[in-house]
This record gives structure tokens, C-alpha cells and sequence, in this order.
């Protein structure tokens, strides 16, 4: 299981895939893909793994968010760990010019500034699982420690990875509350998968300071606490379906 697995899960001190193989039979492109954009193509997974391991080994990758389906091509898988390219400040501001005017921005702060090794990308893998539900959500942006991910419409949200934990940014402040609940959930879906429990504290932004999250919900702090209404029941419903189908 492990060997097989590890033929695209690799450590980024082994190297890539050997290519003599894939370019005789016409696969170099995707194995490209595979290292710059994460994207592993169904003809990758039949040339290197037995036809009759196929259906369990994706099912398994699935379901330990070590891989979610690509909807944007057909016949690709996302695997966010194999992503080497890591996001340089400048590439994140180009992408998101005007969030410090118009985006609400929350830290996720571990217990002791330790994140396990794999775990923002498993929870990148389960928040583009998550997207790919919605109607109008966009094409993902993905880097190493950084990821652009859209809920529908314009709501949008900014993910990196930071010393000691995971800073999000969201856009559109009519949706920030929901959504933010939602990708809780998911985050605390992915902790526990994890033998010792993760303790972490969330922190939000007001102003020019950073107050913890209780202290926001105790002050209906806007845009993190609004009103519940039938669009947001709606919504967490089908996250309670999703979560109950993995």
C-alpha cells in the first residue's frame, strides 16, 4: 500500500518521477502537471499501478484527504502534497491586489507554533473537495503553502500557511461568516485523523489588532457573527452531508 502510494507521494529529496518511461509513452506532460500543478491524470495511475489496485487505492487517498477529484478536467485528481512551488509575497499580492482594503483575515494558531508535517495539505485537499460542490465556484489557485479557493459566486478565500499555524483571508463580508464556520468544520474533521489531538486558538481581526474568537462572538463582532438565515441552515446541511460521505 505504502510503495504504491509513494510513487507520486514522494519526498521532495528523492526527486521526480523518472521520466525515460513516461516520455516513451507520451506522458512527460503529466507528469509535469503532476509536480508544478498537483494534478494527477488517470493516465498516470494506469501506467504505474496494477488495474486491480486502482479503484481501492484512489478510494483510499480519498478518504485520508491525501487526494480530492479535480471537476475542472476531466480524468485528474488534486494532490496538494506534491506541489513543490512555494507562493513568493509578490505572486500572492498579484493574485489578490485589494484584499488589506476589503478582506477579513483570521489566524489559526497552534498550541506550541507546531503544525504537523501534511496537515495544511490535507486540508486544502478537503476544502477543494468542499468547493467542487458549489455551484460557480472557481478554479483553485495552489502553491506549496498557499492556496486561493472559492465557495460559489464571489466569496473567495485566501489560505497560507504561516510559522505556527494557518492565516485566512475572506472576500465578500456578506458570506465571511458561514463560510468561516464551514472551513472550521472541515478543519476540525481533518484533526481528528490525528493520533494526539490538535489544540489551536482562533484569532480574527479588528481594526488594527487581533482579539480572540470568543471575544468576538461575545461582541457579535461583524463580518465573523451575523443573524443565522435559511441560506446558511441550507448550506450546513450539505456540509453535514459531505463530511458524512467521506
Amino acid at each position: 500500500l505504502i510503495d504504491s502510494i509513494c510513487v507520486f507521494l514522494r519526498d521532495p529529496n528523492d526527486g521526480p518521477l523518472k521520466l525515460e518511461n513516461a516520455r516513451r509513452v507520451g506522458l512527460e506532460d503529466d507528469i509535469t502537471d503532476l509536480y508544478e500543478k498537483g494534478l494527477l491524470s488517470y493516465d498516470l495511475v494506469e501506467h504505474y499501478w496494477h488495474p486491480s489496485q486502482i479503484p481501492f487505492l484512489i478510494d483510499f487517498m480519498r478518504a485520508v484527504f491525501l487526494l480530492s477529484d479535480w471537476k475542472y478536467e476531466e480524468d485528474k485528481f488534486l494532490l496538494p502534497s506534491v506541489v513543490a512551488n512555494e507562493a513568493e509575497s509578490d505572486q500572492k499580492w498579484e493574485a489578490r491586489p485589494t484584499i488589506q482594503d476589503k478582506g477579513s483575515r483570521c489566524k489559526i494558531q497552534f498550541t506550541n507554533e507546531f503544525v504537523p508535517c501534511g496537515l495544511f495539505q490535507r486540508f486544502v485537499c478537503l476544502c477543494v473537495a468542499y468547493s467542487s460542490k458549489i455551484d460557480l465556484s472557481k478554479l483553485p489557485v495552489l502553491f506549496a503553502n498557499y492556496a486561493i479557493l472559492s465557495f460559489g459566486g464571489e466569496t473567495e478565500a485566501y489560505i497560507e500557511q504561516e510559522r505556527g499555524g494557518i492565516g485566512m483571508t475572506f472576500v465578500n463580508d456578506d458570506e465571511v461568516a458561514h463560510r468561516f464556520r464551514i472551513i472550521l468544520s472541515l478543519l476540525k474533521r481533518i484533526q481528528h485523523d490525528f493520533k494526539n489531538p490538535l489544540s489551536f486558538s482562533i484569532l480574527v481581526e479588528k481594526q488594527d489588532e487581533w482579539i480572540q474568537y470568543q471575544d468576538a462572538r461575545k461582541q457579535k463582532l461583524k463580518p465573523w457573527f451575523e443573524d443565522e438565515t435559511s441560506r446558511e441552515k441550507s448550506l450546513d446541511y450539505n456540509l453535514t452531508g459531505f463530511l458524512s460521505d467521506i
